[in-house]
């Protein structure tokens, strides 16, 4: 049975922060979208061990989960990526396997399966994760400044 990480309740329209999206159809739309805000969502910073991390496709903020392309945090992470055109993605280090299928809530690490938020997505031609699941999984810290708008991801 999947582990269920933070409570989110099903069937329920998608909520990216500025705009209801109620077909997944319209996830799949480059973004950003014309007329749609997301909230200042591009504006979103993100620091591994003090160094910013600059993205092709900036993080978005979806159903008050923000997700990144996983290939740039992962390097910044020190891992490994895997993409496979059938629509998977593999993340890994020495210690951990994490995987994660586009448009799928459910996700592997190490074999154990957990339940997401918002399951990974293509935006802007690139594959997106969770930001939070994906730094948790490899043992990090994550830390949000809602003023600034900056994520820090530390071992500390």
């Amino acid at each position: 049975m999947a582990r269920l990480i933070t409570q989110s309740q099903p069937f329920m329209p998608l909520k990216i922060e500025g705009l209801s999206v109620t077909s997944p159809i319209a996830i799949l739309a480059p973004f950003p979208l014309s007329g749609t805000k997301t909230s200042g969502a591009d504006n979103i910073k993100v620091e591994v061990n003090g160094h910013s991390i600059d993205f092709d496709v900036p993080p978005v903020i979806i159903n008050g989960r923000t997700l990144v392309p996983v290939r740039k945090i992962a390097d910044a992470l020190g891992c490994t990526t895997n993409w496979d055109p059938s629509g998977y993605v593999t993340v890994e280090n020495n210690n951990t396997y994490i995987y994660f299928e586009i448009n799928n809530k459910v996700a592997y690490v190490d074999g154990e399966e957990y339940l997401l938020d918002v399951p990974p997505m293509i935006i802007g031609d690139r594959s997106l994760v969770p930001l939070r699941f994906i730094s948790e999984a490899l043992g990090l810290n994550v830390d949000w400044d809602d003023n600034s708008r900056l994520i820090t991801i530390s071992a500390d």
